[in-house]
């Protein structure tokens, strides 16, 4: 008896070693035809899948056996539902998560002040009066800008391309707010007009309502008060020759006003 229990060990002993050597060979057979594969080219590739047949072939080159075990585990994780169309059910055995909120406190709520009615409306002339030294912080950065400029116009050009960039910007925001302040000026005038009128037992003249005719009179105050302010400030002749027909006058009357205004630069 004990010598057919210890024959019939041996065999099992020998018959796993045997499964075991094939298991080994066919593995490195595999490992052998995946190397061949990928120093081949796509087109013989593409043929011999052609051949063997996708499932055979993605069967050989990619392990079968770890694509199952991510099927089976995908299966258990997400069971099949009876109707592919209706939603996942999630189970109520799921334990809930450690790092919950338990006590949730109050909800934070974040406004924005300039668009909130609790915090006023927007007065222009408050905030300009409030933050009027941003204008002389920006007059200074103009000038370091200008004078790095200067120093980097020939050594780095990509540099000074972004800093003339910068100083366009500024002078644009410069320009538009010298308009508004001039758009502003002119209406006060116009209703300070109307005040008077109204003091004198007259009608008063609506001039900045959306009629084409009283538009075209406040466009041509507010023309008026730019020609006059460019005037003072020395710049009139630079600005016509860029702008010659802004103000309704023609070329020549043009250069004959930035000669004469030439002429009061040079005398004052």
């Amino acid at each position: 008896m004990s010598y057919t229990v210890c024959y019939s060990s041996n065999l099992e002993s020998s018959n796993a070693e045997q499964k075991e050597d094939v298991v080994d060979n066919d593995e490195k057979s595999l490992a052998e035809f995946r190397q061949e594969l990928a120093t081949l080219p796509m087109k013989e590739v593409q043929k011999l899948k052609e051949n063997l047949g996708l499932s055979l072939f993605n069967k050989t080159f990619f392990n079968s056996e770890t694509v199952a075990k991510k099927r089976k585990t995908l299966s258990r994780t997400f069971p099949k539902r009876e109707n592919p169309k209706r939603p996942r059910e999630v189970s109520s055995k799921k334990p809930v998560s450690k790092f919950r909120n338990i006590c949730e406190g109050p909800k934070k709520v974040r406004y924005d002040p300039r668009f909130d009615s609790r915090c006023g409306d927007f007065n222009q002339h408050i905030y300009e009066t409030n933050f009027g030294f941003l204008d002389e912080l920006r007059e200074n950065e103009k000038k370091i800008l200008k004078t790095e400029l200067e120093e980097v116009k020939e050594i780095d050009p990509l540099k000074a391309e972004k800093i003339k960039e910068t100083l366009k910007r500024m002078r644009d925001r410069e320009r538009t707010k010298e308009e508004l302040q001039r758009r502003k000026m002119v209406i006060s005038e116009l209703r300070h007009e109307n005040n008077e009128r109204l003091r004198q037992g007259m009608k008063p003249i609506f001039k900045t309502r959306v009629l084409f005719y009283i538009a075209a009179e406040v466009r041509k105050k507010i023309l008026e008060r730019k020609f006059n302010d460019l005037k003072r400030s020395n710049k009139l002749s630079k600005y016509l020759k860029k702008h010659p027909t802004e103000f309704g006058i023609d070329t020549a009357e043009a250069d004959t006003v930035a000669e004469h205004d030439n002429v009061n630069t040079k005398d004052d």
